[in-house]
């Protein structure tokens, strides 16, 4: 089924059994707040996938999952939605099918932010209820490497790119109040044979990771220094467990801060590793000091999502992707 048909059917599905509600910018008791929302949604788009426990070379991800991502963004309804994994196309298909549906849902996002990097597969997708007013196509980055042949063990200095990209954007969440948003998709646990670990008991493709952090970084840390006063919302599936490298490069010593999301169980983990099915804390919501003070930590406004399971497999993570959202509530102040 092509992304077109899928998207038709889907549209007419979403259909029924909706009443779309227009959410306001203020919480109970008439303080202002908003909620962001990061998730890798896996492969949204035609991709060799496992469907029923079956291999399936090049099919599109199929509709209970896009119903299921669908369901679960209607039920956290976030004002600035960040997303992995939207396949490329080159018209944007993928792209396109997942505003429609979102759309069909109630879920409109009338502002977008993307970026290409050179990664020809995947990118990452910022959309927002309130205005963007400016974007960064970070995709031009570089960083050294060292490249080792197997066969004869020479080796070469190289240049990496950060392979899918950076995007940062200023999102005017409420009027005179504009907070940046950076969205990152770091170099996979994939093997990197071709590059030269560079510290004890590393991977090549450790290396790579701990670079694009150092570039992820510096790229924050230059957002701030032009906006001071700004705040900063970095999200992004990073890859890597809390305490890695990639974690140090960003975190140590630096002005942002992981926010500690758990969900009803006290979980903590954001992915499900197959074969295996190991669990993973790789995804993060990082914040500046001053948007750490807006933070909402209260039960129910800022928490990693879990379905309850009495809600069925419609509202389970599981069903959508392997991966699960992440969502925080930052407080504005009080409406007068």
């Amino acid at each position: 089924m092509t992304s077109q048909r899928l998207a038709g059917f889907l549209l007419g599905a979403w259909v029924f059994g909706f009443v779309l509600v227009a959410v306001p910018l203020r919480a109970e008791g008439g303080e202002k707040a908003f909620t962001v929302c990061w998730w890798n949604i896996e492969n949204f788009g035609v991709a060799d996938r496992f469907i029923d426990g079956r291999y399936v070379a090049s099919a599109m991800k199929p509709a209970s999952e896009i119903n299921a991502v669908v369901a679960i963004l209607r039920k956290i309804h976030p004002d600035i939605l960040g997303v992995a994994e939207v396949l490329r196309e080159p018209q944007d298909r993928n792209l396109n099918l997942l505003r429609a549906v979102l759309r069909q849902g109630g879920l409109d996002y009338p502002a977008m932010a993307t970026v290409h990097g050179s990664d020809p597969r995947i990118q990452v997708v910022l959309l927002s209820r309130f205005p963007i007013f400016s974007v960064e196509e970070l995709n031009r980055d570089r960083f050294p490497v060292t490249l080792v042949s197997p066969q004869t063990g020479a080796t070469e200095p190289a240049e990496f790119r950060v392979n899918r990209g950076f995007v940062l954007a200023q999102v005017e969440a409420a009027p005179g109040y504009r907070l940046g948003v950076m969205l990152a998709h770091l170099k996979s646990k994939k093997v990197e044979a071709g590059v030269l670990p560079e510290e004890p008991g590393e991977t090549g493709d450790a290396v790579v990771r701990r670079k694009e952090a150092g570039v992820l970084r510096a790229r924050a840390e230059d957002f701030l220094s032009r906006n001071p006063g700004e705040d900063l919302l970095v999200m992004g599936d990073l890859n890597d467990t809390e305490e890695s490298r990639t974690l140090h490069v960003i975190l140590d010593r630096s002005p942002l801060w992981a926010l500690p999301l758990a969900d009803w169980a006290g979980e903590m983990w954001t992915e499900i590793v197959y074969p295996k099915e190991a669990r993973e804390r790789i995804d993060y919501l990082l914040v500046n000091a001053s948007l750490r003070q807006r933070f909402d930590s209260g039960a129910g406004a800022s928490y990693l999502y879990r379905g309850r399971p009495e809600e069925g497999a419609g509202l389970d993570a599981a069903t959508a992707s392997d991966h699960r959202p992440l969502v925080a509530r930052f407080r504005l102040g009080t409406q007068k």
